[in-house]
């Protein structure tokens, strides 16, 4: 019994000894990844750039952390979006959607579930659930949305308000997520299916 405890605490501090070194030499006092700095990104701006502009708004697209600074591992986009305003009904084949609403109110559809949100409100979409959302009450939503992984949906947004800032149909506003292996399974959502918003 002694000799087992005895190889016991020779395994685990020869373990220990292997490990320390990469911890030590993997540790970053500064906290931030390996080519990776944190940065500052203010209300109205974008991390890439200015925000994309779609029919006339200044800031409808803006990317806040691009999928590089996640490490890929993720993105976040903020979409400002006008009232009975969003997406066609789609899945992401890949990728984990979170909705984060910051300023006024949407309506959201994932699967057969309907929610209304409200700033503060987050809602998780998982990969190959069905999903929209439309922009509820009288201004416009303001939404972060977090991509795990990150895809291409940086390029999505600009290719989509490409098309939005032309005359739009269904079926080039489709082809645009068929590009970027999204898939179209529904019609948009309107406002009027939704209570109105309170406040």
């Amino acid at each position: 019994m002694a000799n087992e405890i005895t190889r016991r605490r020779l395994i685990t501090s020869t373990s220990a000894a292997l490990t320390l070194p990469a911890l030590v030499s993997s540790y970053n006092p500064n906290g931030d990844q390996p080519g990776n700095k944190p940065f500052l990104v203010r209300k109205g701006e974008a991390h890439d750039g200015r925000p994309i502009v779609v029919q006339g708004d200044p800031d409808a697209f803006a990317t806040k952390v691009s999928g590089v600074d996640g490490n890929k591992a993720y993105s976040v986009i903020e979409v400002q979006t006008p009232p009975n305003r969003g997406p066609l009904l789609h899945i992401h084949p890949s990728q984990n959607e979170l909705f984060i609403v910051s300023y006024g109110s949407i309506g959201i559809q994932c699967g057969q579930e309907r929610a209304v949100l409200n700033a503060g409100d987050t809602f998780m979409v998982p990969a190959k659930m069905p999903h929209t959302f439309v922009s509820l009450g009288k201004e416009k939503s303001r939404i972060l949305n977090i991509f795990d992984p990150p895809g291409e949906m940086e390029r999505f947004f600009a290719d989509l308000a490409a098309v939005l800032n032309e005359h739009p149909d269904e079926k080039k506003l489709a082809d645009v997520y068929t590009r970027h292996n999204i898939k179209v399974v529904g019609p948009p959502l309107e406002a009027s299916s939704f209570p109105v918003p309170k406040g």
